[in-house]
């Protein structure tokens, strides 16, 4: 079997985008869909911008699952730089020992902070972050307990510099181009605790490899897969109960002004400067 395998990189403009793009921020869901009569838990936004109710396409059609199939909302919201960083407050009603990585420590030397709280809560934190140029998307996913999807959060970067802190605390610097920063969510239902298992780990897509089956082999022929960097140590692990919700947030960008956190989750060159925040509701 001749394999012949090319690779393409990226060329894409600077990393400055056009406000409604910044605001945007697509979610690269694939395997995600919504389902009828299943609204956002975290409620509709006074100002009617940061938890706007989607609207609800035709009811999924899902392959069988070797794991029961986990269901959540996920949240991609977009904020002036500080209102979530910047607000101690919003984190006494988040519980960040129970965020499950393998080490807190860890994700604050690469710039995250991860936190589990109640859904009854979720009304207490809007008040606070819900201000003026506060935006959000909300995407339902159903997934089948063993494929993850792709949530885009930085596109079309032209060149990034990223301190990386390994399994022991060492400092790596990394570089890309023209590249994406994701993050990889999986997730499966656990039935004897009722919980909902996230997994949530960040990666860089750089790229992509085009390959090419000559004819006559058998299975797949041809296809494009990116070149993906995967920080499989920096994976957010953890079990979310009934009723409860998982929050991703950078810390403030001066603390770690090229960490992995303030890359993905922050956009410190934009006027004015913004942040973003992931959450995830799972829905049983």
């Amino acid at each position: 079997m001749k394999v012949v395998c090319t690779i393409r990189y990226m060329k894409v403009p600077a990393r400055a985008v056009s406000k409604a793009a910044v605001i945007g921020l697509a979610l690269m869901l694939a395997g995600c869909s919504s389902r009828p009569a299943v609204p956002p838990p975290l409620g509709s936004s006074p100002s009617g911008n940061l938890i706007p109710t989607p609207p609800v396409p035709p009811n999924p059609t899902i392959a069988p699952p070797t794991r029961p199939p986990a269901m959540a909302w996920v949240y991609q919201m977009v904020l002036p730089a500080g209102t979530f960083t910047n607000q101690p407050k919003v984190w006494t009603y988040l519980t960040r020992d129970k965020a499950g990585a393998k080490s807190s420590k860890l994700l604050r030397l690469n710039g995250l902070r991860a936190g589990v709280a109640k859904v009854n809560v979720w009304p207490n934190i809007r008040k606070l972050i819900d201000v003026p140029g506060a935006s959000t998307k909300p995407e339902f996913c159903q997934i089948n307990g063993v494929a993850a999807i792709t949530i885009l959060t930085h596109a079309a970067i032209r060149r990034e510099l990223v301190v990386y802190h390994g399994a022991d605390g060492t400092p790596h610097v990394r570089s890309y181009r023209g590249c994406d920063n994701v993050m990889l969510l999986a997730m499966h239902y656990q039935k004897s605790t009722g919980n909902t298992i996230v997994q949530l780990e960040p990666a860089v897509d750089s790229g992509a490899v085009h390959f090419v089956r000559p004819g006559g082999a058998v299975g797949i022929v041809g296809g494009v897969q990116p070149v993906r960097h995967v920080f499989s140590n920096l994976q957010i692990s953890t079990p979310i109960p009934p009723g409860h919700f998982l929050v991703i947030a950078p810390v403030t960008p001066e603390k770690a002004p090229f960490s992995i956190g303030v890359q993905f989750l922050c956009e410190t060159d934009k006027v004015p400067p913004k942040e973003s925040v992931l959450v995830v509701v799972p829905v049983q």
